[in-house]
């Protein structure tokens, strides 16, 4: 405090000339400074006569408390940073006065391809020794030194002037998405000045028509420089230095660095993130960048921008990552005291799913007993304990209501609140939203029909998606042919596919009454393809054939009838496992490929086909290790665990009309939550969510 009272009164000066909120952002800002207090008050009272500095500096400063670094790097091998300089002298020499048709055709790539193999080669023959690096968190406002700011404001506003994107922004806009010098938090802060130098001389910010023809010539600049310098040759981080190299980089760091490169050269831009999505797990960081269409999104380095782009139909919602904090907030807005969601604790997101797809609002009913005042919608995730708030709504105690500003349709929530713990709770059934059109919502409620105890048959922990469904309906037809013939010149058709094929395994009788050498299955279509993911030839034991080896259970048939059976091989296994049909993965299927055939040494018999149709693996499988979980006033309670024995589940005294969850203990993360209807029957009241968006 006495470090503060020393510089209170060289800061009245220009605090005298601030709005009061502004003022009071500023002072608080100041007094957390520490020893970088002084600095930053030389700054402003330098920056006071230009208006705009002035308050690009005050922007900067006042927000600074809320973002950090993990870590310093105190010292990186200058036999690298040579190479890495030496390697973006060359690349720049041999592309500096090309056209962008010019830059990027298979002549100029073959060219390409032959001087960065010189240089990857010298990469990484090169044993450069390791950053040394702090770990060491510290807030940018005691960190970041003034002149950084200064040299981040000088940069940002020379841009302004002569940078023709960069000046048809409002200079809140431009303190926004122009000037800062960072998005998330983590690494050490990296001037615009360093990006400039790196990229300016590539995007031709200057000249460019539209800013997706600058975000094409980043993405082209930034994975040839990658594979000029190869792979990544350290266990440490390296900070801005990584960009130069391939295999070190996920969609977080693509985000960060495409949006601070963008934004260096003059194009307003922003990271945003989907907390979550309506059906996978996980989420994902992409760069947005202001168009005259309005915001437009794109992943760096593979795409480029895309108005309302229809690929975040799949998405939850969406929030921006701004540098100053955002008052409508969990952060802000939550009682004293008050635990909120990880996921939404920052205090500078800012949620821009309008912006990008369907929103509504929504007021729910909320009679608990609570001194909070957040509520959430949250969705299914397998990753997060089975819940993932996504979204959050003010409570009106007076009128015992929560309103929701901002959510998706076509998803289904779980509506909770946070205890004292920061344990969940319910404050309603879920619900399924859905949208008719536009404007027009509906609401389905789950848990609220007369329930009894059942036994339950379980076989998937995710729906049948439905591009994969419509493939099985091709398969109808696939047919088999025998004949003593290679060339099949000759041939009887011994087997046809008559219905749409499950995702277990099936048999297929085949009326074979004599013995051939070749047996091939054909696809359908035009052209024919095979869309069966696995094929067994099955023979009888009875027969006593050398090249057999025992078939996977077909759980259709009793456990006597399977043992009749053998697989029928025409090499060993290993020899023919790397093919489509017969690796053990129902994922894959050999359908570039017309047919499939077994050519045997001599004529024997194959009396039926054992297949799987492709499929996403997501149905039980025996020996898999699974638990149940129940939903419960909240949360995911853990009702059973065992190993499955057969391709289902058989589980009793089960409630019908509630909502279940069946996790694989030992992989697969695309599971959902279920219903159990009166006859033990297993429901995924997503199904039809999937169709809406997947169609």
């Amino acid at each position: 405090m006495k470090n503060y009272n020393r510089i209170i009164v060289p800061l009245f000066t220009f605090f005298s000339l601030l709005p009061l909120h502004a003022q009071q952002e500023v002072e608080k800002a100041i007094e957390k400074a520490g020893d970088n207090s002084t600095g930053l008050s030389e700054l402003l009272n330098e920056l006071k006569k230009d208006k705009e500095k002035y308050k690009a500096a005050q922007f900067l400063i006042s927000n600074m408390i809320w973002h950090r670094k993990l870590f310093d790097i105190h010292e990186t091998d200058a036999n690298m940073l040579r190479a890495l300089h030496a390697a973006d002298s060359s690349y720049y020499t041999m592309v500096r006065n090309l056209n962008d048709t010019a830059l990027y055709n298979p002549d100029f790539n073959r060219r390409l391809s032959v001087e960065d193999q010189k240089y990857r080669k010298f990469m990484e023959k090169n044993s450069f020794s390791e950053p040394v690096i702090e770990e060491k968190e510290m807030t940018d406002i005691t960190s970041i030194s003034a002149q950084f700011l200064r040299n981040q404001i000088e940069h940002a506003f020379r841009l302004r002037q002569k940078n023709p994107f960069t000046r048809k922004t409002s200079l809140q806009d431009f303190m926004e998405y122009v000037l800062p010098y960072r998005n998330m938090d983590g690494y050490p802060a990296i001037g615009a000045e360093w990006y400039y130098d790196l990229f300016g001389k590539y995007l031709h910010t200057d000249t460019a028509r539209t800013i997706s023809n600058i975000v094409w010539r980043y993405n082209v600049t930034s994975d040839r420089l990658r594979y000029w310098n190869g792979n990544y040759p350290f266990h440490s981080p390296a900070g801005r230095y990584e960009k130069f190299f391939l295999n070190v980089h996920d969609c977080v760091q693509l985000a960060e660095t495409g949006a601070l490169a963008l934004r260096a050269c003059g194009i307003p831009a922003a990271v945003e993130y989907n907390v979550a999505y309506k059906f996978w797990s996980g989420r994902h960081f992409h760069v947005s960048v202001m168009t005259e269409k309005g915001w437009e999104t794109f992943n760096p380095e593979s795409e480029t921008p895309i108005y309302r782009n229809p690929k975040f139909a799949e998405a939850l919602n969406i929030y921006r990552l701004m540098f100053s904090a955002q008052k409508n907030t969990p952060f802000f807005l939550r009682a004293t005291g008050e635990p909120i969601p990880t996921s939404l604790s920052n205090p500078c997101i800012l949620d821009v799913t309008a912006e990008i797809g369907k929103t509504c609002r929504l007021t729910l009913p909320f009679r608990k007993n609570t001194p909070h005042n957040l509520a959430y919608l949250a969705s299914f995730s397998s990753q997060n304990v089975g819940l993932q708030p996504v979204t959050w709504g003010v409570i009106n105690h007076e009128k015992q209501n929560v309103t929701f500003e901002n959510v998706v349709p076509d998803n289904i929530y779980f509506p909770i609140y946070l205890d004292e713990e920061g344990d969940t709770y319910a404050f309603a059934s879920p619900f399924k939203i859905m949208s008719d059109n536009e404007k027009n919502f509906r609401l389905e409620y789950y848990e609220t029909l007369p329930t009894g105890k059942v036994t339950a048959h379980i076989e998937r922990k995710f729906p049948r998606k439905p591009q994969l469904k419509e493939l099985a309906k091709k398969a109808v037809g696939t047919y088999v042919i025998a004949s003593d013939d290679k060339t099949f010149s000759v041939a009887d058709t011994v087997g046809i596919l008559p219905f749409v094929p499950d995702t277990k395994w099936e048999d297929l009788p085949l009326g074979t009454s004599r013995p051939y050498q070749y047996y091939r299955v054909c696809g359908t279509g035009q052209p024919p393809r095979v869309y069966l993911a696995e094929i067994l030839f099955l023979t009888k034991v009875s027969h006593h054939y050398n090249n057999v080896m025992d078939a996977p259970f077909n759980y259709t048939l009793k456990d006597n009838e399977n043992k009749q059976w053998q697989r029928i091989l025409d090499e060993p296994l290993e020899k023919c496992q790397w093919k489509a049909e017969y690796d053990g993965n129902p994922q894959t299927a050999p359908d570039k490929w017309p047919d499939v055939t077994l050519s045997l040494h001599e004529p024997q018999f194959v009396e039926r086909i054992r297949y799987m149709i492709k499929h996403a693996d997501n149905a039980v499988k025996p020996g898999e290790k699974y638990e149940l979980y129940k939903w419960d006033d909240g949360f995911w309670r853990k009702i059973w665990n065992g190993t499955a024995q057969q391709d289902y589940l058989q589980i009793e005294n089960l409630t019908s009309n509630r909502l279940y969850w069946l996790h694989c203990k030992s992989g697969g993360s695309e599971e959902l939550p279920f219903l159990i209807d009166e006859n033990g029957k297993q429901q995924f009241p997503y199904e039809d969510l999937l169709n809406n968006i997947m169609r």
